[in-house]
């Protein structure tokens, strides 16, 4: 069991950097966490969220956000900023191995001048349970509790941040509340001529009990000195075990690459669940597919033991419908489905999953799993109707349904997906002993591979059998899970794509021809930009396939997170929702860089572990 055992979203570093994603309920109060920094002899207050206001109207200038980046492409979060010649980069990570959080804030002025300032470190707690001299203590639920402070400080008190960073007192206050609190710390530097200060680090903790997180407090504080560099150490040492794209000077892909594995990483939860992300609305919710396809990307990156991990932790939580099949996405916290429309490419997805992980780790990989792989190749073969196709559902994309007023169709991508996890698992079953299901799942991949034509329209791979709509996500079924092969196909399907589904403005890929579930979801979605890049370079187009890749590029934020979906230009969904987006994003490079990759992943892959 994880430290969350009541199956809640566990992944601190994400709460402190997306505000927007609302992970920061689940530990902070309201406002989260932030920064002021007062330098008297400059006569500059640092004042991001501008709280500290002494005269009406008169505001200053605005604090800049000058860079924002993945230390190397590694789970060490940078930002740079600055307000006249104060400037303050930070650094945020999350301790390896531990459930702990630093955020490390270092002040330096931009002239190189040396001064002294005050920096006061505020912390939103959901309560205040009791307090230990600097330390504060927050109980989250009857099995969490969240511990904090800043190392070094000489002051820590609840109440008006303006009143305590006007009028600062060495006293440390608090009292017993249950309600939302906020704690404002002061950490005094000195800044040095041409550099910056020694950090101010605040720190998060979090346990079971009281004591577990003032246990783990006390240890991440005693061990401060150089954490930022064991942090980098652990990161650089994880990269090297999987593919890497071979290094160069500034190498902008390479950071990418970099940044969509730590998100992958980081998405896991800290039992190695490969857990809940995504936008607001989302959040606390498990996504069977999304977290099927981190699970394949980190295993073709040459990530396989984690990969394997990950897996397992998926299978055991599993929440199965009605009628035998699995629910594609459910509240973690309270079991319930959250799925609004009737999907059924699950169990596909799973074998497909398991069937990547025996391929490079061996059959007995996923011996333990036989039990769900058996009922996933039954359910396929025993939900097929007289069309041969996989019985109707959404599909992929979710673009229509009852809640939309249509009716569910016979799905291209759930039939090809399902058969392709049949055939991908066909052998290792056999190699298990279940000969017998294994012969099935072998036939009824052939079969259902064979009725895939049927929905094809002058050579073009539509949607469904129903409808000559188009689903950008059949292209899969040429490119990962290749059951197709007719290049003609290919052709006059990517044509019918680019000619019908690219954004006019943005010039990225729609995940529809048609309007769909949300009001202005109309517009480009990363995974299938990235999935149309690689189709055109299959069929040799490629100065089209190179301008697509770098639209889908141009979508990611400064630091290289990739959204799952465009409102604007400016407004993204699911920012670093690491499945639709850095793996994506991972798989188009690739594609497009095969002769770069180095690393365990390019060798061929081993046998049994």
């Amino acid at each position: 069991m994880g430290l969350w055992q009541d199956r809640r979203p566990a992944d601190v570093l994400r709460q402190v950097f997306y505000p927007t994603f609302d992970l920061a309920a689940e530990c902070l109060g309201e406002g989260g966490q932030y920064l002021v920094v007062d330098d008297p002899a400059e006569r500059i207050l640092y004042d991001p969220l501008g709280l500290v206001q002494e005269v009406a109207g008169q505001l200053g200038e605005p604090v800049s956000v000058d860079r924002v980046r993945f230390v190397e492409g590694t789970g060490i979060y940078e930002v740079q900023s600055h307000k006249g010649n104060l400037k303050v980069r930070s650094f945020t990570w999350a301790v390896p191995g531990r459930p702990a959080l630093v955020r490390a804030f270092e002040v330096a002025t931009l002239k190189g001048n040396a001064s002294t300032a005050r920096l006061f470190p505020s912390v939103g707690l959901k309560s205040l349970a009791e307090t230990e001299g600097s330390i504060y203590l927050s109980r989250l639920s009857e099995r969490r509790w969240m511990a904090v402070t800043a190392a070094g400080a000489v002051a820590a008190m609840t109440g008006s941040p303006t009143r305590i960073i006007r009028h600062p007192s060495p006293l440390v206050t608090g009292e017993h509340a249950s309600v939302p609190t906020r704690v404002t710390f002061r950490v005094d530097r000195s800044l040095p001529a041409g550099g910056y200060s020694e950090p101010a680090q605040l720190v998060l903790a979090f346990g079971r009990s009281r004591d577990d997180a003032l246990k783990e407090l006390r240890r991440t504080v005693q061990g401060i000195t150089g954490a930022r560099a064991a942090c980098q150490r652990h990161w650089t040492q994880w990269h090297a075990q999987g593919e890497l794209l071979a290094p160069a000077p500034g190498d902008e892909l390479d950071y990418l690459w970099r940044v969509s594995m730590t998100l992958m990483r980081t998405s896991l939860q800290d039992d190695l669940l490969p857990g809940p992300v995504g936008f607001l609305p989302y959040q606390g919710n498990l996504w069977v597919r999304d977290a099927v396809l981190v699970v394949g990307a980190l295993a073709r990156a040459g990530h396989v033991g984690l990969a394997h991990q990950s897996l397992g932790r998926l299978l055991e939580i599993l929440h199965r419908r009605p009628d035998g099949n699995f629910f594609f996405s459910y509240n973690l916290a309270t079991g319930l489905p959250t799925e609004h429309s009737h999907e059924n490419d699950t169990t596909g997805l799973i074998l497909t999953a398991a069937a990547d992980v025996a391929e490079r780790l061996g059959p007995e990989a996923v011996r333990a799993h036989l039990p769900i792989l058996a009922q996933s190749v039954r359910w396929i073969l025993e939900h097929r109707d007289n069309t041969g196709f996989v019985e109707p559902c959404s599909g992929i994309s979710e673009v229509f349904g009852p809640h939309l007023g249509q009716d569910p169709e016979h799905m291209v991508w759930t039939s090809g997906i399902s058969a392709w996890g049949l055939r991908a698992i066909a052998r290792h079953l056999v190699a298990l002993g279940e000969t017998e299901l294994g012969r099935r799942a072998q036939e009824g991949a052939t079969q259902l591979r064979t009725v895939l034509g049927i929905a094809q329209r002058n050579q073009v791979l539509c949607r469904s059998l129903e409808s000559a709509a188009l689903d950008p996500s059949v292209l899969h079924l040429f490119l990962d899970y290749p059951l197709l092969s007719d290049p003609e196909v290919l052709r006059a399907t990517v044509e019918a794509m680019m000619r019908r589904l690219k954004d006019p403005v943005l010039g990225g890929i729609w995940r529809s021809d048609q309007l769909v579930t949300e009001e202005g979801d109309l517009r480009p979605w990363s995974h299938y930009t990235f999935l149309l890049a690689r189709a055109l370079l299959r069929v040799n187009r490629r100065a089209e396939a190179r301008e697509l890749l770098e639209v889908g590029l141009s979508f990611r934020s400064e630091c290289g997170l990739i959204p799952e979906l465009l409102y604007s230009r400016d407004m993204a969904r699911a920012p670093g929702l690491s499945s639709f987006g850095q793996a994506s994003l991972v798989d188009a490079l690739r594609a497009f860089y095969p002769r770069r990759l180095t690393g365990p992943a390019s060798a061929p892959p081993s046998g049994p572990a």
